[in-house]
């Protein structure tokens, strides 16, 4: 997943491309071009050099459908540049609701990327109006979100959370490639400002699953603040103490 597009297309420049004509990349190389101010013209001759000096085995007859089809798409689409997010206290309190804490770090990706694709439009022509204008969608499929969030898990954890997500309300499947995210609350105050997309998840505070207050690094092996640990700890020790004289009343 690329948010920041004007730094990749300036990687390929500088590194090439990363398999023999990549059109993914040649494609946003082409949006780059058009980006600087060049015509049709001018980014077909940018790309065609950039092929000759780094593309080994560059054939320009053999390649010439996708120079052109990457031209084309220029045309139809500007190179998505940085924008922040925000993300509301309502959303916020909606996210902390869901559950354990790697649903919400799933549903805080998920919200990010949608707003982040909904804002940061790329369209050259604006299509005409429809019923879905106000629908938010994350534009990738679970695996990559999951990525995304820093989550490693089982595709039948991952089933799991993606049915318990959609019985929640919290999301709808677009097929296999995105999602639809019913929770954007923008009447709410501003809580989070995300300015680094290829960061989203090191924005997510971390919440007491006790007493719900922030907590500033998230614990190896729980998820409670110092406060409500010591007290999970007495009342396991208080739990303990009460079987150990259980027993002996028992036993005598």
């Amino acid at each position: 997943m690329i948010f920041y597009e004007k730094e990749q297309a300036e990687k390929i420049l500088k590194n090439g491309l990363s398999s023999f004509m990549s059109y993914p990349e040649l494609s946003l190389l082409a949006k780059y071009f058009k980006y600087l101010g060049k015509n049709k013209i001018q980014i077909e001759n940018s790309l065609i050099e950039f092929c000759e000096k780094n593309v080994p085995e560059f054939n320009e007859v053999l390649s010439r459908s996708t120079i052109d089809s990457a031209v084309k798409k220029s045309q139809l689409y500007k190179i998505r540049l940085p924008m922040n997010i925000n993300i509301t206290k309502a959303e916020i309190e909606d996210i902390k609701k869901s559950g354990d804490y790697k649903k919400q770090k799933i549903l805080f990706c998920m919200l990010a990327m949608a707003k982040y694709f909904k804002y940061n439009d790329i369209n050259i022509i604006k299509k005409e109006p429809s019923k879905y204008d106000d629908n938010f969608y994350t534009n990738c499929s679970l695996i990559n979100i999951l990525k995304i969030a820093k989550i490693n898990i089982c595709k039948k954890e991952r089933n799991t959370i993606q049915y318990e997500l959609h019985q929640s309300g919290y999301t709808t499947a677009v097929g296999d490639e995105s999602f639809q995210v019913h929770f954007v609350d923008e009447d709410s105050p501003v809580e989070i400002i995300i300015t680094d997309m290829d960061n989203i998840i090191n924005f997510y505070p971390i919440f007491c699953e006790g007493c719900g207050k922030r907590i500033p690094q998230k614990p190896k092996r729980h998820c409670l603040c110092e406060d409500c640990y010591k007290e999970k700890r007495k009342a396991a020790i208080r739990e303990s103490t009460r079987r150990y004289r259980k027993e002996i009343v028992v036993n005598r």
